[in-house]
């Protein structure tokens, strides 16, 4: 059965549709972590430690999205799968199995998290001051491990049902939670005390509980949820697919372990950038300082936009080519995919310019005038990153595009292999050659871009269209 959805040619149209509201989810996400540092970056007589413990802290709460990818690119591909071949009542019985499992392992990683907290700011070797405000700040965020691994599973789902408006709404709500809490946890008002960096991760904890809480109910509200399994024959895909359901109380352990399949490879993709940042952290501060590394933190806020315009990208083609594959329709969901990587490195191209135009403006919105040196570092990094985002607009909207067919380890084997060998290359320029922190930059630029050259060459292959999941 073909759902009516799934029976037209993709246009671009349906791709912009779906992209642009997946995009703005992006940017209001992107906007609570600006505010947050807006309003660390204000702390004065600190120096720039606040801007370093929150670059550092960056890097923990980056770990969350990575873990979160464990049941969101399984709960994408699978939901859209089934969707897209008109069996909803398989959809809705597999989300709800998806969320569950979410919420539980987003637990126990976030007490695990509260108690290693301390380990990761020791790793980018920063100073001692700026540590213990990162430990702080990680701590209070992990808190609210649970509902940041909930949510990335909702937006999932919405995703797989073609819906990318109603995680833009929520993200808007959560935005404006935490744009009211941080100067408040932060400076500190009548009965409040003053928080610093610490405030900055309550006040995101806080938000993001609030946003899970919202998108489980309007996944209810919806119809996307029900714990009432359907038949064997709506759940059986082909004659491999697993359907027995396991001993593990309230959970079906069939569906969760295909989730999971399909999310372990985006999940250690993403743990190992995460762990060669930490390291390329150590690398900047050598060379560098406290001020290099809150550069490198404020340089990623600003190439993050780029990131969430690919991500809204990345976000339609995965739903299209789920829901298309599960329609039989592989060449349309390969159409899907490339137009949605042009549209989207026309957009990152754009941004591009405008950060090599705009890049002292930029840095000094982020940092204030007393950190001179911060802010060239954070200026240097927009100006030498800015034309790898052309090629990285690729890499996310193709590994989208991947986890949309259930094929996840190609995009971890292109992402590892180019991104491992930062760390000597990061060295070599900046000590062996004498091309300091910005040598630095340079190899942050070309390796991610090559990562999205190599990224689309192994798309156009077309073994994805085959994926059984």
């Amino acid at each position: 059965m073909t759902s009516p959805s799934s029976a037209a040619p993709t246009t671009w149209r349906e791709i912009s549709g779906l992209a642009v509201p997946a995009m703005a989810s992006g940017f209001v996400y992107l906007a609570y972590h600006w505010v947050n540092q807006i309003w660390v970056g204000r702390m004065e007589g600190q120096g720039a430690a606040p801007i370093a413990a929150l670059s550092v802290a960056m890097f923990g709460t980056w770990a969350f999205g990575a873990l979160s990818g464990l049941s969101e690119s399984g709960l994408n591909a699978l939901v859209g799968r089934y969707v897209g071949g008109g069996r909803p009542r398989a959809a809705r019985y597999i989300a709800v199995h998806g969320l569950r499992f979410a919420a539980m392992f987003g637990l126990l990683v976030g007490l695990a998290g509260i108690f290693v907290a301390p380990l990761l700011p020791g790793l980018a070797h920063v100073s001692a001051e700026a540590a213990a405000m990162s430990t702080g700040y990680l701590r209070a965020f992990y808190a609210a491990g649970f509902a940041a691994l909930t949510q990335g599973a909702c937006n999932a789902v919405f995703r797989g049902q073609g819906d990318t408006r109603t995680p833009f709404l929520v993200a808007l709500g959560t935005l404006t939670v935490n744009a009211l809490l941080d100067p408040l946890l932060i400076f500190g008002w009548g009965p409040v005390p003053a928080m610093g960096v610490a405030g900055a991760g309550l006040a995101s904890a806080i938000a993001v509980t609030g946003g899970a809480v919202a998108s489980v109910w309007r996944l209810h509200r919806l119809g996307h949820l029900s714990a009432r399994r359907p038949d064997d024959d709506e759940l059986r895909f082909h004659d491999s697919t697993p359907i027995e359901r396991g001993s593990v109380p309230g959970i079906d352990l069939a569906v969760v372990l295909r989730i999971v399949r399909i999310g372990v490879p985006t999940t250690l993709a993403g743990l190992f950038f995460i762990g060669i940042y930490v390291a390329l952290s150590a690398v900047v501060t050598e060379a560098g300082g406290d001020a290099a590394l809150a550069g490198l933190g404020v340089g990623l806020r600003g190439e993050q936009v780029a990131n969430f315009m690919g991500a809204g990208f990345a976000a339609a083609a995965a739903s299209l080519v789920a829901r298309r594959l599960g329609a039989g329709r592989p060449d349309d969901a390969q159409r899907s995919a490339v137009r949605a990587a042009i549209l989207a490195s026309a957009c990152c191209g754009l941004w591009g310019v405008l950060l090599v135009v705009g890049a002292d403006p930029l840095a000094g919105f982020f940092i204030e005038k007393g950190n001179l040196a911060a802010r060239a570092y954070a200026a240097d990094f927009y100006r030498i990153v800015a034309p790898c985002l052309l090629f990285q607009a690729w890499e996310g909207v193709l590994e989208g595009a991947f986890s949309g067919a259930g094929l996840t380890w190609p995009p971890m084997a292109v992402s590892a292999s180019l991104t491992i060998i930062r760390i000597p290359l990061a060295k070599y320029v900046a000590f062996d050659l004498g091309w300091g922190v910005r040598g630095i930059w340079l190899v942050i630029s070309v390796t991610a871009a090559l990562r999205g050259v190599f990224i689309a060459v192994w798309f156009s292959r077309g073994t994805w269209k085959h994926r059984r999941i």
